[in-house]
């Protein structure tokens, strides 16, 4: 599944303040860089994670619905709280919105679980790419406190590397600080074995 960020989330977790105080500044000459690195500390953690930290909306693209399991697939980017559309292009190619009592949504499951309702089945779609598109809301909330703290933490020890050793981290040359991510981000971690 192909999947990009239709809505964007509408904080960070370690709020500007919050990261001056991690890094001991307390000037505003450098407010936009420590912004800038704030965001690629939640990239980064994000990425090694597989989850969304604060709530977005995300859109994935299937060429075809799942046939195989029950027509159940997982959703990426956990955890997930609600499915705001399921669309697709038919056999004449007209794109079409599936009403929400036509599937389910195990929001409980990491990663999420999606299927047709019981009884249900997926319809059938036309003869094209991304001919299905699902939008859904991941993050654990809209506040940095709603972030787990292990995660928050995991976060200001990359935004503390990248302010203070721009050049290392540039050149590749510091690699000390991702096993520390690593193992802070462990427990929070979606691999591979999740999605089995």
């Amino acid at each position: 599944m192909n999947v990009r960020t239709i809505e964007k989330p509408a904080v960070e977790p370690i709020p500007l303040a919050e990261a001056k105080i991690h890094l001991r500044v307390d000037h505003t000459d450098e407010d936009g860089e420590i912004g800038r690195k704030i965001r690629s500390a939640r990239i980064y953690c994000e990425k090694i994670s597989g989850r969304a930290f604060i709530t977005r909306t995300l859109a994935g693209y299937l060429d075809e619905f799942p046939t195989g399991n029950g027509g159940l697939f997982l959703l990426p980017h956990a955890p997930a709280s609600e499915i705001v559309s399921i669309k697709y292009y038919d056999v004449d190619d007209v794109q079409q919105t599936l009403d929400a009592a036509d599937y389910e949504l195990d929001p409980t499951s990491e990663p999420a679980r999606l299927r047709p309702a019981i009884g249900s089945s997926w319809p059938a779609t036309g003869t094209r790419f991304a001919a299905v598109e699902i939008q859904w809301k991941a993050g654990y909330g809209d506040d940095p406190t709603d972030v787990p703290e292990d995660i928050r933490s995991a976060m200001k020890l990359a935004l503390g590397d990248l302010y203070e050793q721009r050049e290392s981290i540039v050149l590749g040359l510091n690699v000390n600080w991702t096993k520390q991510i690593d193992q802070l981000l462990a427990n929070d971690r979606l691999t591979e074995g999740n999605y089995q």
